[in-house]
C-alpha cells in the first residue's frame, strides 16, 4: 500500500525537503486518526472494524520505510563527485583493525546486507573541518542520516573521533607526494604587498614550514642580520647597497635595529679595504676612494614605497682610517626614495621593480695644521662639496622552488649598474652571493672605482 498511496499522490522524486514535507504531512493526517481509533478500540469493535485499523498501521510502517528509503537513495545520488577532486575534502583508508571492526558492526545494525563487504577496505571521506561526509565499504556507502544513525546506535560514544583520528596515522598520507603539483596555466599578476615583503625579504625562511620560525640570522661577508619574532630584529651591514657602494667601496658600516617595516641606527667609518687586492684576477677587488664618517641612518619598506635617508660628519678622531690625509672623500648626506610593485609570474617566481630617485652628497675635506691653543689638536677643513642626483631602477627576480631557490637584481644609480646573484647551496643552511658594480660612463667620477666585484657564502641559522 506504501509504494500505491505515493502514486495516488501523483509524486515522483523530489529533493529530500519535500520528501520531509511529505513525511510530515502523511504522520500528520494518518497517526491522529490511527491513535483515536486505538483510543476507542473496544472489545464491541466489529472485526471487520479492527482489520481496518490493522491494515492502517500497516501501510503506516510501510511508507515510513519507503520514505527513508527514498531519502538514503536521494542523499547517496546528490553527491558531486567533484568534490573527491576539491582541496577541501580528504580521503583515507582506516588502518586500525578495532576501529575498523568497531564501525562494521555498527553498521550491521542498521543495514544486515553490508554482511557481504566483510574484509574490504573502510574509506572514509571528510572534510579538513574534520566533518565526515561518507564511509564505504566496498561498494556499500553510508553517509547522511544513515551515517549518523549508525553512529548513534554504536555502544561506543567516541566512535566518530576514533574515526577522524585514523587520518593521522593513513597509509594513503605515507603514499602522498607532497611536491607533486599538476601543471596549469598561470596568469602573471600583481602581488599584495604583504606578500611582496614575505617573498624579497632577506631573512625569509624556506623550509616550508607554515608554523614560521622564531628566530632567523644570517652571516656573511657583507655583515649579518637576525630576526626575532614578527616585528623586532637587528642588522650590521658593510656597505650601502642603494647607492652602488657594496661591501667596503663605502668606506662605513651601520649598525641598525629593526622593527616591523622599520630601521633605524648609526654609520661608522671602516678601516680597512683602503688596498687593492687581485685575489681574483681580472675581477680585481679595489681599494675603496670613500671614506667613512659617523652619523645616523634610517630606512623604511612599506611595499609600495620605501626609501632611506643618512646623515653623518667626520670626526678627527677617525683621522688614521681615511685613504689619504692631505685629500680625501666622504658621503656627508644621502637620501633616496622608491615607488615599488610586484608581479608573481607563478606559484614560485616573483619579481619586483622600484622606481625612484635619490641624492648624495659628496664633502672633499683634508686634514692641515694644528688647532691653536695648547692642546694642539689636528685640524679638518672641508675643501669642496656637491651633490650628485640620479634616477633609481631596480628589477628583482627570486625564485622559490621545493628544491631549490635562487634570486638576481639589476639596480642602476650615478651611472653605473649594479648586478646582484644569490643561490640556495643547502636549503636554509648555506648561499652563495656576489655583487658587481659597474661604471657606465668612460669618464669615472672621482669616488668611483673602475668596477667592483665582491662574492661571498652567506650562512642560515634558523631557531
Amino acid at each position: 500500500m506504501g509504494s500505491g498511496f505515493i502514486r495516488q499522490l501523483g509524486l515522483r522524486l523530489v529533493p529530500s525537503s519535500i520528501f520531509f514535507l511529505i513525511h510530515f504531512l502523511v504522520g500528520a493526517s494518518l497517526v491522529l486518526p490511527v491513535r483515536e481509533i486505538f483510543a476507542q478500540q473496544a472489545p464491541s469493535v466489529p472485526p471487520a472494524d479492527r482489520a481496518t485499523v490493522r491494515a492502517l498501521r500497516d501501510s503506516l510502517k510501510l511508507e515510513d520505510e519507503e520514505l527513508s528509503l527514498l531519502q538514503h537513495f536521494l542523499e547517496a545520488s546528490t553527491v558531486d563527485q567533484r568534490l573527491l577532486q576539491n582541496a577541501h575534502v580528504k580521503s583515507w583508508v582506516i588502518g586500525n583493525p578495532a576501529v575498523r571492526d568497531s564501525l562494521f558492526f555498527a553498521f550491521v545494525e542498521v543495514d544486515s546486507s553490508i554482511l557481504s563487504e566483510a574484509g574490504t577496505d573502510a574509506i572514509v571521506l571528510a572534510t579538513y573541518a574534520d566533518d565526515l561526509i561518507e564511509v564505504r565499504f566496498g561498494t556499500t556507502v553510508f553517509k547522511g542520516t544513515v551515517l549518523n544513525e549508525a553512529l548513534k546506535r554504536s555502544g561506543d560514544k567516541h566512535l566518530y573521533k576514533k574515526i577522524v583520528d585514523t587520518y593521522q596515522y593513513s597509509r594513503d598520507i605515507e603514499l602522498r607526494d607532497g611536491t607533486f603539483s599538476i601543471p596549469t596555466p598561470v596568469t602573471p599578476e600583481l602581488m599584495t604587498y604583504d606578500h611582496l615583503l614575505a617573498e624579497f625579504s632577506p631573512l625569509t625562511s624556506t623550509m616550508g614550514n607554515p608554523h614560521p620560525a622564531s628566530a632567523l640570522a644570517d652571516l656573511s661577508l657583507y655583515g649579518m642580520s637576525a630576526h626575532v619574532g614578527p616585528y623586532w630584529g637587528g642588522e650590521i651591514r658593510l656597505g650601502n647597497d642603494e647607492l652602488n657602494l657594496p661591501f667596503w667601496s663605502a668606506g662605513t658600516y651601520e649598525a641598525l635595529a629593526t622593527y616591523k617595516r622599520f630601521k633605524i641606527g648609526v654609520a661608522l667609518p671602516f678601516a680597512g679595504g683602503r688596498a687593492t687586492s687581485e685575489l681574483i684576477s681580472p675581477l680585481i677587488l679595489w681599494g675603496r676612494r670613500l671614506n667613512g664618517g659617523r652619523g645616523i641612518t634610517c630606512e623604511f619598506d612599506f611595499g609600495s614605497v620605501g626609501g632611506h635617508v643618512m646623515i653623518s660628519r667626520f670626526n678627527i678622531n677617525d683621522r688614521k682610517m681615511v685613504t689619504d690625509p692631505d685629500d680625501f672623500l666622504f658621503v656627508s648626506g644621502s637620501a633616496l626614495v622608491y615607488y615599488s610593485f610586484g608581479v608573481a609570474l607563478s606559484p614560485t617566481t616573483f619579481t619586483r621593480a622600484k622606481v625612484g630617485g635619490g641624492l648624495m652628497r659628496i664633502e672633499e675635506g683634508s686634514i692641515t695644521g694644528m688647532e691653536p691653543g695648547p692642546n694642539q689638536e689636528p685640524l679638518y677643513t672641508s675643501t669642496n662639496s656637491q651633490n650628485d642626483v640620479s634616477p633609481y631602477l631596480k628589477f628583482e627576480l627570486q625564485y622559490t622552488g621545493a628544491s631549490e631557490r635562487y634570486g638576481a637584481s639589476v639596480q642602476f644609480y650615478n651611472m653605473a649598474l649594479m648586478v646582484t646573484a644569490s643561490l640556495e647551496i643547502l636549503r636554509d643552511l648555506l648561499q652563495i652571493e656576489a655583487k658587481y658594480v659597474w661604471p657606465l660612463s668612460a669618464n669615472i667620477l672621482s669616488w668611483q672605482t673602475p668596477d667592483f666585484f665582491m662574492v661571498s657564502p652567506k650562512l642560515r641559522f634558523v631557531f
